[in-house]
């Protein structure tokens, strides 16, 4: 019951030397057997005391660093293996052949690097078959090629054919660009033989950079027929075949990898006071502590603007001949400026920067804490010291943040209209986020032995816990744990539990901001026909704590005639109330 009501599975536990002294340091470094992501690490650390030996200084610091993986570098394993709707899957043969296919050699159908037009109309007065242009595609300089396709080809996936160089799998980084910077300083100074005081200070920074990949659209862009890029052999047949328009998928190779860098800074100061006494016939230790971590992160990703990229691509010739946005022939003081869609290598600085954009979300975390511990062995029983831990505490949590200007117009345009907000980015699309709450704790928990060292037992113990807490957003909640420790010899410990937990929302859950979001599934009431689906994930005030009853039981082993030698096994059951709906989870470890 010492962890607080916020604490989840997965707590590590640091152990410091408070009284190291002296100096030790590490370096090492690596890397990997295709000669990519090299890393190193260095890291110092000393330790002196002062005043007579009644104080102590302990600094620590350290610096990593990992170069990533861009692509997948040379690894001759990457077999462009997808997972992809099977073309033979429909409601005659849906018992007798898999929904989805896993194949190697695939690659995607309806997106090539430079463009690849995946159908075209029909059109009666001139003859024109449906698709006569599907399978165009533009490579290098925009130069039209015809498409190799595979079988089978299920929604946007192919195998076979030009499978690797319709595939954006080797774009995005196998392994993030990481590096770390830690410094930790701590200073203590014994008051009285009993009492100590001491500071603490923490800073730590961490960025990262990772490529996801080029902005891939499959088969979703219309192109109009006086598009002024089409290449002019195309232009012709699109002019004989008398369509108006055709479907373009691409992988946008000309805007380069979609990019995201990120960094996170963290301060934590830490002052207090530990101590002991004596009373009730035996001794006593204590500490309190306050604390303030205050961490600044930083998110931005290299992204298209979706406007702009869309009204970009649709370019004409004005009356003068020039290639401009058709939207520029009814607003000449758009700004827009011509992106040509076909090819690779095809396009100017000046028209890359109009469609990049860099969306960012800055957000700062700050946690106040202060505590108060007290543990002792008031009494004993016949088998032993009852060991008694009691506490206190105040948390105050809190989150602010701010967004690029796209984001934050679209978000005050939607919040004005009383509209859904309208995505200004191909991906990303940062909100803020604000808000904060308080918690006030108070635990108490025995240890108490029932025997030791008798006929049917080496030891036999009860532990008991409970601890009150008290939020500002959802009210007060009680949580408790009853537990037995026996072991009937010295090979063999068995241990049971059964407790009343709580899990409370944290300030993403509380208060993230509205964040909107892409996916593409496959729908099975349109023969598994691919559809986009929109998604809007948003932080919930009225979160209250998720409840839990959990049983355990668990077998520690360690046999006398294997020195050295340890094993165990726990079993848990976990019946969980969300929004008092109970679920059991069954765990074993």
């Amino acid at each position: 019951m010492a962890w607080g009501s916020d604490a989840v599975a997965g707590i590590v536990n640091f152990v410091l030397d408070r009284d190291f002294t002296g100096i030790k340091g590490e370096a090492q470094g690596g890397v990997t057997t295709y000669g990519d992501d090299r890393s190193y690490k260095f890291s110092l650390s000393a330790g002196a005391k002062f005043a007579d030996g009644r104080g102590h200084l302990l600094l620590t610091g350290e610096v990593a660093h990992n170069d990533g993986i861009e692509g997948i570098g040379d690894r001759d394993w990457y077999n462009y293996a997808k997972v992809f709707v099977n073309p033979a899957y429909n409601a005659t043969t849906n018992n007798t052949v898999p929904q989805l296919l896993n194949r190697e050699g695939a690659g995607f159908a309806t997106a090539t690097p430079g463009g690849i037009i995946t159908a075209s109309p029909a059109n009666a007065a001139t003859g024109a078959a449906a698709n006569a242009l599907r399978g165009t595609y533009f490579g290098p300089g925009g130069t039209p090629l015809q498409f190799n396709y595979g079988s089978p080809i299920g929604g946007n996936v192919m195998q076979g054919g030009q499978y690797k160089y319709a595939d954006w799998g080797r774009n995005g980084d196998l392994d993030p660009r990481l590096g770390r910077q830690n410094v930790f300083g701590r200073v203590s100074f014994d008051v009285t033989d009993r009492i100590q005081v001491f500071g603490q200070l923490s800073w730590g920074r961490a960025t990262s950079n990772v490529a996801f990949g080029t902005q891939a659209n499959y088969g979703n862009i219309t192109i109009r027929s006086d598009n002024a890029f089409i290449p002019a052999s195309v232009a012709a047949r699109v002019a004989a075949l008398g369509i108006s328009s055709f479907s373009l998928g691409t992988l946008n190779e000309d805007l380069g990898k979609i990019t995201t860098n990120s960094e996170r800074t963290s301060v934590r100061p830490v002052i207090g006071a530990k101590g002991d006494f004596d009373a009730l016939g035996s001794k006593w230790s204590w500490d309190v502590y306050g604390q303030k971590t205050v961490t600044h992160s930083y998110l931005e990703s290299n992204l298209s603007i979706s406007a702009n990229y869309a009204n970009a691509i649709d370019s004409v010739r004005n009356a003068n001949g020039a290639i401009v946005c058709r939207v520029t022939l009814t607003n000449p003081n758009s700004g827009c400026v011509p992106y040509n869609i076909f090819g690779t290598g095809v396009n100017s600085q000046a028209a890359l920067d109009y469609v990049r954009g860099t969306a960012f979300l800055r957000t700062k975390l700050t946690e106040d804490v202060v505590a108060a511990n007290l543990r002792g062995d008031p009494f004993s029983t016949w088998a032993g010291p009852v060991s008694v831990a009691a506490g206190v505490e105040h948390r105050r949590e809190k989150v602010s943040g701010s967004v690029d200007a796209l984001d934050a117009a679209s978000l005050a345009t939607s919040i004005a209209n009383g509209t859904a907000r309208v995505p200004p980015y191909f991906a990303g699309n940062y909100l803020p986020s604000s808000g904060s709450y308080h918690v006030t704790e108070g635990y108490l928990q025995a240890v108490v032995p029932l025997a030791k060292d008798v006929a049917f037992a080496r030891s036999l113990d009860v532990n008991l816990g409970v601890r009150a807490t008290d939020y500002s957003t959802s009210g007060y909640v009680t949580t408790w744990r009853a537990g037995v420790t026996y072991k009937p010899i010295d090979d063999v410990t068995i241990r049971a539990s059964r407790s009343r937990d709580i899990r409370a929302p944290n300030l993403a859950e509380l208060f993230q901001a509205s964040q909107a979001s892409t996916s593409t599934v496959n729908d099975p009431a349109r023969n598994l026909a691919t559809t986009i689906v929109f998604a809007q994930t948003s932080g919930n005030r009225d979160l209250n704590p998720e409840k839990a009853d959990s049983y355990g039981v668990g077998l520690v082993l360690q046999p006398r005639f294997l020195p050295g030698f340890a094993a165990s096994a726990r079993i848990v059951f976990r019946a969980v109330s969300i929004n008092s709906n109970w679920t059991g989870r069954l765990v074993f470890c």
